[in-house]
């Protein structure tokens, strides 16, 4: 008979491995580090639901895609401390569309979406279109560290308490939101959120 100790589970399908799940943090902020997004749970929770969690998003290829609330929401409003100690509000950007990436200093793909965001910047930010990153959960001076060395082309905002993020809905890593010139939102998306759609997106919101 088969030793308990001989048994072991399947591995995992490419490009998921064993070091993937022992590295993922099943804490009260994140559990699992997967392509195109981070996924954060804001509650504590058992490690094994949290374990079987992951295995289930890993394994099932889920993308914690967020439906938009676009058009159902009221104007989207908040008041964030700056990097540079200024505060920054919606209404800075009246009559403007905006959009804005939540981030962490932990989330990979977030860096990712950070260089496609930066692309965008420089082909479209102006008089009609402004682009803000929000970090999420994160003291200032860790952000700030981790900014001197990867800087934005864009205000850098933190939200160090998830007050905007929880309020928003925002459970995964990185979120992209457009709002319009109302400060509604045209776009809500968790994930890597392509050139191409985000583009689209920015143009329908000055519409």
């Amino acid at each position: 008979m088969e030793a308990a100790s001989d048994r072991r589970p399947p591995p995992l399908p490419d490009p998921f491995s064993t070091t993937d799940l022992a590295r993922a943090r099943f804490d009260s902020e994140r559990v699992a580090v997967f392509p195109g997004t981070v996924t954060m749970r804001r509650q504590r929770t058992n490690p094994t639901t949290s374990t079987a969690l992951a295995v289930l998003l890993l394994l099932g290829g889920l993308g914690c895609r967020a439906q938009s609330p676009a058009g159902t929401a009221p104007p989207v409003d908040f008041r964030l401390p700056s990097l540079e100690g200024s505060f920054v509000e919606a209404g800075d950007f009246s009559g403007r569309v905006l959009l804005v990436e939540f981030w962490a200093t932990w989330c990979a793909p977030c860096r990712v979406q950070a260089d496609i965001l930066a692309e965008l910047h420089a082909e479209l930010a102006g008089a009609e279109i402004a682009f803000l990153a929000v970090s999420v959960g994160e003291e200032a001076e860790v952000v700030r560290e981790f900014v001197r060395g990867s800087p934005f082309p864009y205000p850098v905002l933190v939200d160090s308490r998830d007050e905007l993020s929880s309020r928003l809905g925002i459970y995964a890593l990185p979120t992209v939101m457009v709002l319009d010139r109302s400060s509604r939102i045209a776009y809500f998306e968790s994930g890597l959120s392509p050139a191409s759609s985000l583009r689209k997106a920015l143009e329908e919101a000055k519409l």
